[in-house]
């Protein structure tokens, strides 16, 4: 019962946090789970008390980079960004990104930048364009994200 309350909740909170394909995937997986339990257990799942709420910080589902960010992620392929800095300075930068962070109401990319030939991270919310290259970046997706946490101080599990 633990476990399906867990899956429950956290396809709820990526319902409200996470971008339309996300969203509309953690409802097919509730769907598969549900289809695959006892009717008892099916019953507890649909009227599990514990709830995500809309909150005034929930982060804006229809995001149009959520996506084109997840896609560069999962085939790690370079990105060009148009990103505009905490005072609203434009930037243009090439990045290749290896993590998407989803906090309550933002989200936060974190990826090698070459301008900078560091990790730098990018709130969403100021990314004004996002096209990727379609060129693969010369590293290892799981190495960049190792060597990030590691510089970050940050658990495996994190």
């Amino acid at each position: 019962a633990d476990e399906l309350e867990a899956l429950v909740l956290g396809a709820r909170w990526v319902r409200r946090q996470g971008d339309e394909g996300l969203a509309q995937a953690a409802t097919n997986a509730l769907a598969k789970i549900a289809a695959a339990t006892p009717k008892d257990l099916r019953d507890d799942m649909a009227e599990t008390s514990l709830w995500v709420p809309i909150g005034k910080d929930q982060a804006d589902a229809s995001d149009v980079f959520v996506r084109p960010v997840r896609e560069a992620i999962r085939y790690q392929h370079r990105l060009n960004l148009d990103y505009r800095d905490e005072q609203g300075a434009a930037t243009e930068r090439v990045v290749w990104p290896f993590a998407l962070a989803f906090f309550e109401g933002k989200r936060l990319l974190a990826a090698w930048c070459e301008m900078r030939m560091a990790f730098r991270h990018f709130r969403i919310d100021r990314i004004a364009a996002a096209e990727s290259t379609g060129q693969r970046y010369p590293a290892r997706r799981h190495d960049l994200l190792k060597t990030w946490r590691m510089e970050n101080n940050l658990r495996e599990d994190s």
